[in-house]
């Protein structure tokens, strides 16, 4: 229930930027940066390339993931790159202004008098960036939903968010036609390295517990990066789930 909300937040955001970029034009150049970018400072840089070298050498002690060790520490320092590719705009595709920094900790929720979540919104727009709009549907899947979700739910999502997506820029009489599911199950393809590259670093904070939380400074200031969310059993659970898939689709593969 959480994530149909989620999702469905999401379309109406999209939906929304769409209309109006279509009547103020100059909005799409308002919003280039993101949380991927090249003239962010190196330290903003350096949490993607340790994280993934840390994820590196926290598998040597996971037998049953052991193998995809020298695929990750290669791919660590080309790890930013892989994002900057995916934030990329191809202008012949459908964009939007995605929020960039979509996870389960810039979302409230309302709920019913039985705990039902009925109602969502988003907070925290720094990071908001013009692209496809599989930047945010990458992210939020690949940060904050469960691997069974991704799984089995997947598809349901993804028709909530373009039912919702196309019902609501129909509403705001956008002249953009919405995506097809082809059309946006392909750009989520292309850009699946994205989502691995959500694993590899966002996971981490998103999984850490509040009472072992680091300040970012702290972590990055010292000789060794330690992210105590790298050593949560959960990350390891769906690291250990995820890391095949990631290599049989050829994202392990510079």
């Amino acid at each position: 229930n959480h994530s149909i909300l989620a999702f469905r937040g999401l379309a109406r955001f999209h939906a929304a930027s769409v209309a109006l970029c279509e009547k103020e034009p100059k909005q799409k150049e308002m919003y280039l940066k993101g949380i991927i970018n090249s003239q962010h400072p190196a330290e903003m840089k350096d949490i993607f390339i340790k994280s993934t070298k840390a994820l590196a050498d926290e598998i040597m002690n996971w037998p049953e993931v052991k193998k995809y060790q020298k695929k990750i520490a290669k791919l660590s320092d080309h790890i930013y790159q892989i994002g900057m590719n995916a934030f990329k705009v191809c202008e012949n595709e459908f964009n939007v202004i995605n929020h960039g920094d979509c996870h389960v900790n810039n979302m409230l929720f309302r709920y019913d008098n039985n705990g039902k979540p009925i109602d969502q919104i988003f907070v925290d727009f720094q990071l908001c960036v013009y692209a496809s709009p599989t930047i945010d549907l990458l992210y939020f899947l690949n940060s904050s939903i469960s691997f069974d979700v991704i799984e089995n739910k997947r598809d349901i999502l993804l028709n909530e968010y373009l039912g919702t997506l196309s019902m609501t820029m129909k509403q705001l009489n956008c002249k953009t036609q919405p995506p097809t599911m082809k059309e946006l199950k392909a750009v989520l393809k292309r850009k699946a390295s994205y989502g691995m590259m959500t694993s590899f670093t966002t996971l981490q904070f998103m999984l850490c517990h509040k009472t072992e939380a680091k300040d970012l400074d702290e972590m990055l200031g010292t000789g060794t990066y330690v992210n105590p969310g790298l050593k949560s059993e959960n990350y390891k659970k769906i690291l250990i789930r995820r890391l095949p898939l990631y290599d049989e689709w050829g994202l392990l593969d510079l």
